[in-house]
């Protein structure tokens, strides 16, 4: 499975302006050659292995997050703010896409393979992720922040939030109004 340079970018931009370039490097040591390389020819668009984005990723988790599930939304978030400055038009909902798909489609623009299964639960829906890899609980918290951005941007009226499950997230409705009526997303 390959990871988009998108997320090492968000992920580095976190760190960087968070807790600065000395830190980001001591947590790239030994994982990459050569942090400052490494960093430098970072590209949003091309993809890297992800089991390389896990290591980074869980590192920073270890030696900065503290396993802190709102520091991994945190980073999701970052890294989704770079891609809407990027590439603004991936955040744009095709009404006539129905939501399995619509998602599908975002979760293959970060990652080479996998996908999301959504299930409905009344208003709600539970979404649940199948890969080649086996994702933490802490990866699936960053997943969920770059997700809330993108239903933010759909104005669905959904809040993405953890589920005691793993590889899942469920997407809970909090609007009325603004909120999408869930027959939209009927197929």
């Amino acid at each position: 499975m390959k990871t988009k340079g998108l997320c090492f970018m968000g992920l580095v931009s976190f760190v960087r302006h968070r807790f600065g370039q000395n830190t980001l490097y001591q947590i790239l040591d030994g994982l990459v050659d050569d942090p400052e390389v490494f960093v430098g020819s970072l590209e949003p668009f091309r993809w890297y292995p992800s089991e390389l984005y896990s290591e980074i990723f869980e590192a920073v988790m270890g030696e900065l997050g503290n396993g802190d599930p709102s520091f991994a939304r945190e980073i999701g978030n970052e890294i989704s703010r770079l891609h809407q400055r990027l590439s603004p038009d991936d955040f744009v909902r095709a009404p006539d896409v129905d939501l399995q798909a619509a998602l599908n489609r975002f979760w293959l623009l970060y990652h080479s393979d996998g996908q999301i299964s959504v299930i409905e639960d009344g208003k709600d829906f539970i979404l649940r992720f199948s890969c080649p890899i086996r994702l933490t609980r802490s990866y699936m918290e960053c997943v969920a922040g770059w997700m809330e951005n993108l239903v933010i941007s759909w104005r669905m009226g959904y809040a993405i939030v953890s589920s005691d499950e793993p590889m899942e997230l469920r997407m809970l409705r909090i609007g009325s109004s603004s909120a999408a009526n869930n027959s939209e997303w009927a197929a």
